[in-house]
């Protein structure tokens, strides 16, 4: 299912802050339009080697953890945005990013998230499942 995005206009302060997800964690990374996703990636794993050693706990119920690779453990990242912005109830979808692709090139901005997956490099990226958790409405009131 390919993801919607809005219209992005263009951008008058190409730096933001991205919301990184993965299970029941936020993390925010401060990035700009020309970040690229491997970018991305080499700053996210080192903070959560050092803030999640023991893993990222990708489900409540049932209880599920992800383990992070280990230094030289061959894997990849894959990315996923949500496939309607406005309907987090939508699910999430690849963004099959491609070697050197930005953020900006993928329509990622101010307000925007992005899932991620840690993958061995022989799955393919549409078989990944993100493993997303939205607290209920409730827990906002």
């Amino acid at each position: 299912m390919p993801v919607k995005r809005p219209y992005v206009r263009p951008f008058d302060d190409p730096e933001f802050t991205i919301r990184v997800k993965h299970g029941i964690h936020t993390i925010y990374l401060p990035v700009n339009i020309h970040t690229t996703f491997a970018e991305l990636g080499d700053t996210l794993l080192p903070i959560i080697r050092d803030v999640y050693p023991n893993g990222l706990t990708s489900s409540l119920n049932p209880f599920e953890k992800t383990a992070i690779p280990a230094e030289g453990e061959v894997f990849k990242i894959v990315w996923g945005g949500m496939v309607d912005v406005t309907d987090v109830t939508e699910g999430w979808a690849s963004l099959k990013v491609r070697k050197g692709e930005t953020l900006g090139s993928k329509r990622l901005g101010k307000g925007l998230s992005v899932a991620f997956e840690f993958v061995r490099e022989c799955i393919a990226e549409s078989d990944v499942k993100f493993r997303v958790e939205i607290p209920p409405e409730e827990e906002y009131e």
